[in-house]
């Protein structure tokens, strides 16, 4: 029988494999395009058809004829930037050969993706409650992913007992969450050095005493 983590992995691949055939300048990929432009500016509840066929510069009957729904749309939309997301993880851990240096690469990059992407900057500053349950949504949710992601990287870098990872895991994309949402008053993250630097000397130390423990 497959197990829930069998599905998330099998989910994970699936996304990062469709990352990697997307079709830029295709039809879809303008819509959602076009989505991500209009729900940036108006937010999920505010947005309609009519903005983002406006954004994506194709008519309405064309959004409804390729997604069925304006829900359906910001449904595409997110796990599409879940998937560029991971794909953009997962290519700059591919690239980066010292696994601490992996470890401040993935946090670096999580609290980056929530500085600078419009849909969930928009969220961060004015419904954060949204945006966690948009984290928590899903079967498997974008939570459960980027835990499957995580753990996935930590056996590569260092094998430990069972489910270890997963727990560990969970903790480093919790922690990522927790910094999102609620911007540290002691570091500015907005600062690419000390936002390295955090990740130095805090988050690195988490995964070096699970090796040690």
């Amino acid at each position: 029988m497959e197990s829930s983590s069998d599905r998330e992995l099998a989910v994970l691949e699936s996304l990062l494999r469709t990352d990697a055939e997307r079709a830029p300048g295709s039809t879809d990929e303008r819509i959602l395009d076009g989505a991500l432009t209009a729900v940036s500016a108006y937010g999920p509840q505010r947005v309609t058809a009519e903005d983002v066929a406006r954004a994506a510069g194709v008519g309405r009957a064309t959004v409804f004829r390729r997604f069925g729904s304006l829900a359906h749309v910001l449904h595409e939309l997110w796990q599409r930037e879940v998937a560029v997301f991971l794909g953009e993880a997962a290519a700059r851990l591919d690239r980066t050969p010292d696994p601490a240096e992996r470890v401040v690469e993935a946090f670096t990059l999580c609290v980056r993706t929530a500085q600078r992407h419009p849909w969930v900057r928009r969220l961060v500053r004015t419904d954060p409650g949204q945006l966690l349950e948009l984290l928590r949504s899903g079967e498997p949710s974008p939570l459960q992913l980027g835990r499957v992601f995580v753990a996935q990287r930590l056996r590569q870098d260092h094998p430990v007992a069972a489910g270890a990872d997963e727990r560990l895991a969970e903790l480093l994309i919790r922690l990522s969450v927790a910094y999102a949402v609620l911007p540290s008053d002691v570091v500015d993250f907005g600062d690419e050095e000390q936002l390295r630097s955090f990740a130095t000397e805090v988050v690195v130390p988490i995964v070096a005493n699970r090796e040690n423990g």
